[in-house]
């Protein structure tokens, strides 16, 4: 039986130095109220945007289209999130069990401004 030997391949040098070095975490993006308020009133006419309607309101708003992009993504999720909260609560006769829901109520719903958010 002939044995074949494999050369053994050895590192040199520290095991991660040619790895590329973690990506840092990009810092929250701050938008001022006057582009919220646009960003707001464009979303409850419309809840997505092509993407010539999305350049557009980038370039209107002095934002990145990944920026619009993304506020919208999140507004989506917070619509839907406030939409099943209320729909819970209604077949609850307005008694929501509290234990099950993950998130609180927006202050905002508190306060008596749902009507603008119901489906």
């Amino acid at each position: 039986m002939e044995h074949t030997s494999f050369p053994i391949t050895r590192r040199i040098g520290h095991p991660y130095q040619n790895r590329t070095p973690p990506k840092r975490k990009k810092p929250r993006t701050s938008f001022t109220r006057l582009q919220i308020a646009e960003l707001e009133k464009r979303f409850h006419k419309q809840k997505y945007l092509a993407s010539a309607e999305r350049a557009s309101l980038a370039k209107t708003l002095k934002m990145t289209d990944a920026q619009v992009k993304t506020w919208f993504q999140n507004r989506r999720t917070k619509w839907s999130e406030i939409n099943e909260w209320l729909c819970r609560a209604e077949s609850k006769d307005n008694y929501p069990d509290f234990t099950t829901t993950s998130k609180a109520l927006p202050v905002k719903l508190i306060k008596g401004s749902h009507k603008s958010y119901q489906p």
